[in-house]
């Protein structure tokens, strides 16, 4: 029970926000936090992103962050959860079109940092693929932070 509507609740490894908003803004805290804490390290911050409704308002808390507060996501690599299949990277129904219009052309992420599974290889493929884009996430050392 939130006794409090107005603020965050605290409880152990769990956090009730009174509402999206303010879950949206905490979760962009947590991320920039990751982000800050690895740029101060030199290192790069790993992230695993999601799609659909409910991150677009974390998306636009992050963006206002880069735009307001200078957070750079220069040392970020990305790697999104998943892709429609079979589909263009450029259909406004795929994923890499979302996270695009929602998040990237927004920030200063290096394009090359980004990395959405694509949709172009045959059925007989799919499992190879995958493996190697877990691979490819171990490569980097695992995510430091999955949305």
């Amino acid at each position: 029970m939130i006794n409090n509507p107005n603020k965050n609740t605290k409880t152990n490894n769990l956090t009730l926000c009174s509402d999206a908003e303010r879950a949206s803004i905490y979760v962009a805290r947590q991320i920039a936090e990751v982000v800050i804490e690895r740029q101060k390290q030199g290192k790069r911050a790993v992230l695993g992103l999601a799609t659909g409704n409910t991150p677009v308002l974390v998306y636009r808390e992050l963006i206002r962050m880069h735009k307001n507060e200078g957070l750079s996501f220069r040392n970020v690599i990305s790697f999104n959860l998943d892709e429609y299949y079979p589909i263009c990277p450029k259909d406004d129904q795929s994923y890499t079109h979302f996270m695009h219009y929602n998040l990237f052309n927004h920030i200063d992420i290096d394009p090359q940092n980004i990395h959405i599974p694509h949709a172009d290889c045959a059925p007989e493929e799919i499992g190879l693929y995958c493996t190697g884009y877990e691979e490819k996430i171990m490569g980097f050392g695992g995510l430091d932070l999955q949305l």
